[in-house]
């Protein structure tokens, strides 16, 4: 495995510079092991490389959830995905979690074999120098098993 690091300068897009990055470099495949940044807008993008189509769900099931300590999660498109749901610790439903969110899930009844979503904008409200992003997300196979995958975290910094 080859590893690669360059810096942005504030402002820049960071998926138009990856992409240029990737493109100079010549890389074919490849993976953002770290980043620290000053990220405040993301978006959500989640493939299906399986042949194989997730079992249709409708409640809590089938989610792609960003996490934040040391921000709050703004607005959020839902973009292809067909609802969002803002959670304060766990809490859904309230005004506090609407205001003080710290957890946003995009849900997808179903998932079809090799297919792609993505979500809209995900406005992140930075409250902290070094706030942390965990990406984590559950779906149910045709099969009735569920497939949860861990968070995985990212830290940035605070300009």
């Amino acid at each position: 495995m080859k590893t690669h690091t360059f810096r942005l300068k504030p402002a820049q897009d960071l998926f138009d510079s990856i992409e240029a990055f990737v493109a100079e470099k010549r890389i074919e495949a490849g993976c953002v092991l770290s980043s620290v940044g000053s990220l405040t807008h993301a978006t959500l993008r989640l493939a299906n490389r399986s042949s194989e189509s997730t079992d249709l769900a409708f409640f809590d099931s089938n989610y792609v959830q960003i996490q934040v300590a040391g921000a709050t999660v703004g607005n959020v498109e839902a973009g292809e995905f067909q609802r969002v749901e803002l959670l304060v610790d766990g809490e859904k439903g309230t005004m506090r979690a609407f205001r003080e969110a710290n957890m946003a899930r995009l849900y997808l009844p179903l998932l079809e074999e090799h297919q792609e979503v993505t979500s809209g904008g995900i406005e992140l409200r930075l409250t902290q120098r070094a706030p942390t992003v965990a990406l984590s997300a559950s779906f149910l196979l045709a099969d009735g098993k569920a497939l949860t995958i861990e968070p995985i975290d990212w830290q940035f910094e605070k300009p």
